[in-house]
């Protein structure tokens, strides 16, 4: 069960989000602790259900895990929600989980509410950070100026350019 806590933490932009995937009213009509309130009646009611959150470890075989979850075992996320939403390793997923049945050891995610605090649509659409374009230096930071001695013998010596990547100008086999 979710305690208050847990969701005290949370910015109240976050737990506006929360509120309208979870269908409660007037979201913005309440503070952060009338929200969190909220928030908490709707989990009580849920009949087999509670709201979970945590770090996912994705495992070779497509499945996962939500470790450090604030619920008292991981949840278990299904490989078909984790290919559906794209799901990486390390996100933050909180959604609907139910308590485990039968002889099931852990929860198990019903449905997934937000990715790293954004909408589903915003997750699918994410690029591969191996496929993102890095941004090269495109401009040089001058140290020297201020009348620094030291800051003007970097220039000199290994010039910095600013950009997404840093860059050392220095001549090949230089050290």
């Amino acid at each position: 069960m979710m305690m208050l806590t847990d969701l005290s933490g949370l910015l109240l932009l976050e737990l506006r989000e929360i509120a309208k995937k979870l269908n409660i009213d007037k979201s913005y009509d309440y503070k952060k602790i009338e929200l969190i309130e909220k928030i908490e009646e709707y989990i009580v009611n849920t009949d087999g259900h509670t709201i979970a959150w945590g770090k996912i470890e994705v495992f070779a075989d497509g499945y996962g895990f939500l470790r450090e979850t604030n619920v008292e075992k991981d949840v278990y996320i299904s490989s078909t929600q984790i290919k559906r939403f794209k799901i990486r390793n390390s996100d933050i997923v909180l959604g609907e989980a139910r308590v485990p049945v039968g002889t099931e050891k852990n929860y198990a995610m019903r449905k997934i509410l937000l990715i790293n605090g954004d909408n589903l649509e915003k997750a699918e659409n994410r690029i591969p950070f191996d496929e993102l374009i890095p941004a090269y230096p495109n401009e040089k930071i001058n140290l020297g100026d201020g009348g620094d001695i030291s800051g003007r013998v970097i220039d000199l010596i290994a010039p910095l350019g600013k950009g997404q990547r840093g860059l050392i100008v220095a001549p090949p086999k230089a050290g």
